[in-house]
């Protein structure tokens, strides 16, 4: 498989990670949790069953974990779509919720 997308909600929630992790720690920690991120994306892609299954959110719906933040995806046939990012105290019903995607 080796291919992602990322939903306009997820990419809204990196965007908002850098930012967060630039104020807090600054823009070489940021570009290093970013990198994190991405490389979790690759291995997510190239093995779509690694993440726990999350059905009883969405349908089909799967989490997998990067430091301190879940990456909500799912396995469309030709790729991954990463549906959010979300960090702790987030919660996934309601985020997800806001994706259109229940």
């Amino acid at each position: 498989m080796a291919n992602y997308r990322l939903l306009r909600a997820a990419e809204n929630d990196l965007g908002e990670i850098a930012d967060y992790t630039v104020a807090k720690h600054g823009v070489q920690q940021a570009k290093v949790y970013r990198d994190g991120l991405l490389k979790s994306f690759d291995a997510i892609a190239e093995n779509p069953e690694i993440g726990r299954d999350q059905s009883h959110i969405i349908s089909e719906l799967r989490r997998f974990v990067h430091e301190s933040h879940a990456i909500y995806y799912r396995i469309a046939e030709n790729e991954i779509v990463v549906m959010r990012l979300l960090g702790p105290g987030q919660d996934p019903l309601s985020q997800l919720q806001r994706t259109g995607e229940r």
